[in-house]
């Protein structure tokens, strides 16, 4: 038993150290990719990713900032956003309005119609019929 608690206790050390060993820009980029990767989540919180970088959230918000030069909500509403441009124009599959929110990681149409508008100006149906 003590065997195990020095064992882990020493894996917790090396990882701490390594964390320790990230550059911002690499967390950066870390965050980025873990964004990216889980933008249709619509569970995706900045707590969340925090907590999976093991860092926090004041420290990875002024991240993404940097990176992106823009706050993690707009920034996720944009990867949201473009692919939802890229499924509104498919002319392979038609899928409705309500299941490409979905699909993009809102929770709602409506919140999801609303942000559309705000991003491009028009609505997702007024955008698909150009």
């Amino acid at each position: 038993m003590i065997l195990i608690k020095k064992r882990l206790w020493e894996i917790n050390k090396l990882r701490n150290e390594n964390l320790e060993n990230l550059s911002c820009k690499d967390i950066g980029n870390q965050a980025l990719i873990y964004i990216k990767e889980n933008f249709t989540n619509n569970e995706l919180s900045l707590n969340h990713i925090a907590e999976e970088l093991h860092i926090s959230q004041p420290y990875l918000t002024k991240i993404i900032k940097e990176k992106t030069g823009t706050n993690f909500t707009d920034y996720l509403n944009k990867l949201r956003i473009e692919m939802s441009i890229k499924l509104l124009l498919d002319k392979k599959i038609y899928r409705t309005i309500n299941e490409i929110s979905y699909m993009v990681g809102y929770s709602s149409q409506h919140y999801f119609s609303r942000a559309f508008k705000n991003y491009m100006g028009v609505s997702p149906n007024q955008y698909r019929n150009k």
